[in-house]
């Protein structure tokens, strides 16, 4: 199984992320979940959302702890969470940043989703 945890601000579409990496993973042929983890917070308040991606059924749906994957759309996100917490060894990092931060271990791409936008 394949596991991704998404860390954003609410109102960026890190919810929607998930659910359109879980759909487009189910349009190839794989089982897949989708689930966000938030309270009552507002616009801009740290959300976490979940995928899982399997060859075969998938029964269970809560948080991910050990992820193989973890994508920051927001990266000042990083400095109230630990974005890399259980993140499983040799794991890997995508980040919306114009620099590419270090995380000795963890294989890091970086890309400046934001500043593509813009322009």
């Amino acid at each position: 199984m394949f596991e991704v945890r998404i860390h954003s601000r609410g109102g960026q579409g890190g919810v929607t992320a998930a659910r359109l990496l879980a759909t487009a993973a189910l349009h190839d042929g794989k089982y897949a979940t989708a689930c966000p983890f938030y309270g009552a917070e507002r616009r801009g308040a740290p959300v976490v959302s979940f995928v899982r991606i399997d060859d075969h059924p998938i029964k269970v749906y809560s948080q991910i702890r050990d992820p193989d994957l973890v994508v920051v759309l927001d990266a000042s996100v990083m400095e109230t969470v630990d974005v890399l917490n259980g993140l499983k060894k040799g794991g890997r990092v995508l980040i919306n940043s114009a620099h590419m931060p270090e995380f000795p271990g963890y294989a890091t791409f970086s890309v400046d989703l934001t500043g593509i936008a813009l322009r």
